[in-house]
């Protein structure tokens, strides 16, 4: 009896990792074009599911609102961005650390335009009382830290003074 309520489950079948993982990425995709197209403001989660062709409610399984989802692909490419970072100040000499880092951040932004525009031109607005604002995140922490640390070392080589701006 056991075996016959096992096999006349209902519904449709469960979605395999791999297939979570390929709706999410189209979704980020879709999403990211829509943010950068027409704001925060004139981007909907029906918008995003429609193009994204998937069902409001498979959208919402995955980012409970737009907000999240807004702040998955902030996450997403502050993570790039940090380990473009990371990189260069790792690669640089101690005197061009700072010049390195820099150029290495106009460079992404330039090569990504798209993601300077959802990142830098729609404004993060608190929903909930417990929300906090993406500036205070870790990823935007350790791009900072890079920074300081680059600074630092150009203090240090005495090509900049402390309190130099």
């Amino acid at each position: 009896m056991m075996d016959s309520q096992k096999s006349s489950r209902r519904g449709r079948p469960s979605k395999t990792q791999a297939q979570i993982d390929t709706d999410r990425k189209q979704i980020i995709k879709v999403a990211k074009e829509l943010f950068t197209a027409h704001g925060y403001e004139g981007v909907s989660m029906r918008k995003v599911a429609e193009k994204a062709e998937c069902q409001p409610s498979m959208l919402y399984t995955i980012f409970s609102n737009k907000r999240q989802l807004l702040h998955f692909i902030w996450e997403d490419v502050f993570n790039d961005f940090s380990s473009s970072l990371e990189k260069c100040y790792r690669e640089s000499l101690s005197s061009q650390k700072l010049e390195k880092v820099c150029l290495a951040t106009i460079n992404f932004w330039l090569d990504r335009p798209d993601d300077y525009r959802a990142i830098f031109l729609i404004q993060d607005q608190l929903q909930a009382p417990e929300d906090k604002y993406f500036v205070n995140s870790i990823q935007v922490n350790n791009i900072l830290e890079i920074f300081n640390k680059a600074i630092l070392d150009a203090q240090k080589s005495k090509q900049i003074k402390s309190g130099d701006v």
